[in-house]
């Protein structure tokens, strides 16, 4: 069952991760639990192609026995790496961040980029400019997650401000899956939304796309999804999240060398959710995405400022020991 948690406070965060500190699990063999995060959308398609390949349990070997637990957002998955139940998660590239500020730099690294791209704003027919959407609602998926800040940041630039007046425009922080109907029944106007989700908005309920995030970054390349690792896991358990960087290497590889490999995402997607995506919603989505490992520093640090901008952290300390592509805690 996939979890929904929503978004904890600064200081709730920061109690949770003193139990990222306890022993770290092992299985009634004595083998250590290897715990892996992720959310069902095409954003984490090497994750998902991976687990149904069984490529991290090859990776990984007898040494471990790897569980999975999928999430429907970021900030929630915050909430399970803090909470010391997670050895390395998928997650959007802003509560990765936010789990960096939150733990006082403590409790997680960035360990590789996953995917780049595959995030837009769609609307419905009618709205053509951005002051169209005065006086009606903007969803996004997850109060403080990538999307629901670049489209925050993004209205700001437009010289819009957030509220319910007839002159402003309200952020409704919701569900991808919840979106659709909404979207249908015309309660919100648009939706800032990552793959396939926005893809399902355009091909299954008549939306348009009114800004294409790549638009927005130099060369059209921003990250959408990362892979982080606890400094926890790094230091006990080097060896195991080595491996399985290198199976998340191969499921990257296998991806974009593959169109076959494609069906292991889908029937990931159909077990986790219970979807069956329509080919049309599939291939309008991957044709928005690129899977690499490329971390994307700059416009990491880009993300990170326009959180402190909104109020979300305060960059306190340096964030370049944040990444660790070379798997230093």
């Amino acid at each position: 069952m996939v979890e929904r948690r929503a978004w904890g406070l600064v200081v709730v965060a920061t109690v949770l991760w003193a139990a990222c500190r306890d022993p770290l699990p092992v299985g009634s063999d004595g083998r250590p639990i290897f715990r892996i995060g992720y959310m069902p959308n095409l954003t984490h398609a090497p994750a998902l192609y991976a687990i149904e390949a069984g490529l991290f349990e090859k990776a990984l070997g007898p040494d471990a026995v790897v569980r999975y637990r999928p999430f429907t957002a970021g900030p929630s998955v915050v909430e399970a790496v803090l909470a010391g139940e997670l050895d390395v998660a998928f997650l959007g590239p802003n509560p990765a961040i936010n789990a960096y500020y939150v733990s006082s730099g403590e409790a997680v690294r960035v360990v590789s980029g996953s995917a780049i791209g595959g995030a837009q704003l769609v609307v419905l027919p009618e709205v053509d400019e951005p002051r169209d959407l005065l006086g009606q609602r903007l969803a996004t998926p997850a109060l403080a997650n990538t999307q629901d800040i670049t489209a925050r940041i993004w209205l700001r630039e437009q010289g819009i401000e957030e509220g319910k007046g007839d002159d402003e425009v309200e952020i409704l922080p919701i569900p991808p899956s919840e979106v659709l109907n909404l979207f249908q029944r015309r309660q919100v106007a648009g939706a800032w939304l990552p793959e396939p989700w926005s893809s399902r908005l355009v091909v299954e309920r008549g939306g348009r796309v009114l800004v294409d995030e790549a638009s927005l970054w130099p060369e059209g390349r921003f990250p959408t999804t990362v892979v982080i690792a606890t400094v926890h896991a790094l230091r006990r358990r080097r060896e195991l999240v080595a491996r399985f960087l290198r199976a998340h290497e191969q499921a990257i590889s296998e991806l974009n060398a593959s169109v076959d490999a494609r069906i292991l995402v889908r029937r990931r997607i159909e077990e986790d959710l219970g979807l069956v995506l329509p080919p049309e919603v599939v291939e309008r989505a991957y044709a928005k995405l690129e899977f690499s490992s490329d971390l994307l520093v700059a416009a990491m640090v880009e993300l990170a400022r326009r959180a402190e901008k909104l109020g979300y952290l305060r960059m306190n300390r340096p964030i370049e020991p944040m990444f660790a592509p070379d798997l230093a805690p």
